[in-house]
């Protein structure tokens, strides 16, 4: 928020969201993690010797934490809350070269469905804009979901 107010005058929005936060890991946040997990052991026993094993599977989570899937979901969800309204503002209005910054955490930034999903949308907000068809790709343009 500093940052915004050393910006000239007038100064950008800034929209804050704990949706672009970084994934939740739960008992394991700020704990050491190990790729070398005993196969025999179950996420519990281990936990319980102080290991914390990576995981490997989108749906795994530690206890009171989110999974990838958690993730992508947030994501998915701050793109429609946080960036398409402006998106589709501006197209409507047939304003061109509006840009949107999003500042987020790697893991959420680099969730590859979220990634393309963005594509998708700027993808189409260019095309939108550019044959100022907004009437027409507004009817056709997709709802984030999984590619």
């Amino acid at each position: 928020m500093e940052l915004q107010k050393k910006q000239p005058v007038p100064q950008p929005h800034l929209i804050t969201s704990e949706d672009l936060r970084e994934q939740h890991f739960g008992e394991a946040e700020g704990q050491l993690w190990t790729m070398l997990a005993d196969p025999g052991k179950s996420l519990a026993q281990h936990m319980a010797e102080g290991i914390y094993p990576a995981m490997t599977e989108r749906n795994e989570k530690f206890p009171t934490g989110e999974s990838l899937n958690d993730l992508e979901k947030r994501a998915e969800k701050a793109i429609q809350e946080l960036i398409m309204p402006h998106i589709w503002k501006a197209a409507k209005d047939g304003r061109k070269g509006v840009q949107v910054a999003v500042v987020s955490h790697g893991l959420c930034i680099s969730e590859e469905r979220t990634a393309h999903c963005c594509l998708l949308f700027l993808l189409t907000f260019v095309l939108c804009i550019t044959n100022s068809l907004y009437q027409h790709c507004s009817r056709r343009v997709p709802r984030v979901g999984r590619l």
